[in-house]
């Protein structure tokens, strides 16, 4: 399937950036879609560790405060899985041992890859690898 790009505009670029894409696209049915205009949040390569403790069957989350959450009647306080975003020039396995140590307090040595995905391709450009890491919850202080 087929698309073309009308135009691409950066109306705001600080620690995010948010671009807005007027594009059309290949239908299904055939010929062309009307033109869409849609915003994209740009963010950069992030890494997600699932921390899982093999003794006890227990997966690792960590709590920590979301301002996307703000309005949430629950608060913006989530319950998560580690993860950080890779800075330039970072290794991606680098970042999963630096958030788990830093975000868990988990000393991490072994590293199974899992997949790479698009949390919400529908609007960000954020892609998240996803690693598989057996910790001893015994040893976290």
């Amino acid at each position: 399937m087929k698309f073309k790009i009308l135009n691409k505009t950066t109306p705001f670029k600080q620690f995010f950036q948010v671009d807005i894409y007027d594009f059309q696209h290949e239908l299904f049915a055939g010929g062309w879609s009307d033109t869409v205009s849609r915003e994209l949040f740009v963010r950069s390569k992030a890494v997600a560790v699932l921390l899982h403790d093999p003794a006890s069957d227990t997966l690792l989350l960590v709590e920590q405060f979301r301002p996307g959450a703000i309005d949430d009647k629950n608060g913006p306080w989530m319950l998560e899985i580690v993860a950080g975003m890779v800075e330039a020039g970072e290794d991606h396995e680098a970042v999963a041992r630096r958030e788990a140590l830093e975000e868990a307090a988990c000393t991490v040595s072994e590293l199974q890859f899992i997949m790479d995905f698009y949390p919400s391709a529908g609007g960000s450009t954020e892609v998240i690898s996803l690693y598989y890491a057996p910790v001893d919850l015994s040893e976290i202080t």
